[in-house]
């Protein structure tokens, strides 16, 4: 199940942490697929009591199914978190989280007050909820803040190698269709107007 292939993920990345050296630079990329078709409920043996009890507030049986698949992501996410301050990685990590796509209404996604949904080009198929968190590389007064710039998934690469690890475009053989976000992200005061941001179409 669906669920299965989360601990799994985690447990290998759990496994690369333990076997790498935290001075060496490392990036882990991950793709959960616990929010998506088709839906498969985690046995209840999976849960804590408080989150089986807040579930059981949820009457729609989608959107139930597709908030106990959340929860076990949550839960994974957290003991990645653990597993990086346990092993040397954290203070200097960047996590960054986001979705490739809207949700599916027959699935259990739910995108209001956007339109559309996953397979359309209208906001709710391609505008999701992401967030970057840095415990020592992004300042204390551009955290909390939202970004207001537009940023698609090409664009997370030149953002990490160029704006947080400050190597240089030409070490790259090839040009990218992504851009830089970082200093956007990072000093948000100084791109108040929206043509200051590095993107300007998705």
């Amino acid at each position: 199940i669906v669920v299965d292939a989360t601990f799994l993920f985690t447990d290998v990345e759990q496994q690369i942490l333990e076997e790498s050296d935290p001075a060496v630079p490392l990036m882990v990329y991950i793709s959960w697929q616990n929010v998506h078709a088709p839906l498969d409920p985690p046995p209840e043996s999976y849960f804590q009591e408080d989150e089986i009890s807040l579930l059981g507030m949820i009457d729609d049986p989608y959107r139930r199914t597709f908030a106990s698949m959340t929860i076990i992501l949550d839960n994974a996410m957290k003991k990645i978190v653990g597993d990086a301050k346990a092993h040397g990685f954290y203070d200097d990590a960047i996590l960054v989280v986001a979705s490739d796509n809207g949700g599916c209404p027959y699935s259990g996604g739910y995108n209001y007050p956007l339109r559309g949904a996953k397979q359309y080009l209208f906001e709710g198929g391609i505008r999701v909820n992401a967030f970057v968190h840095s415990p020592n590389l992004i300042p204390d007064h551009a955290r909390g803040r939202h970004y207001e710039g537009m940023v698609h998934v090409s664009d997370w690469l030149p953002t990490l190698l160029y704006g947080v690890a400050d190597v240089s475009p030409d070490a790259l053989d090839r040009a990218l269709d992504g851009v830089d976000h970082w200093k956007h992200m990072v000093s948000p005061e100084l791109f108040a107007s929206a043509d200051k941001y590095p993107r300007q179409e998705i």
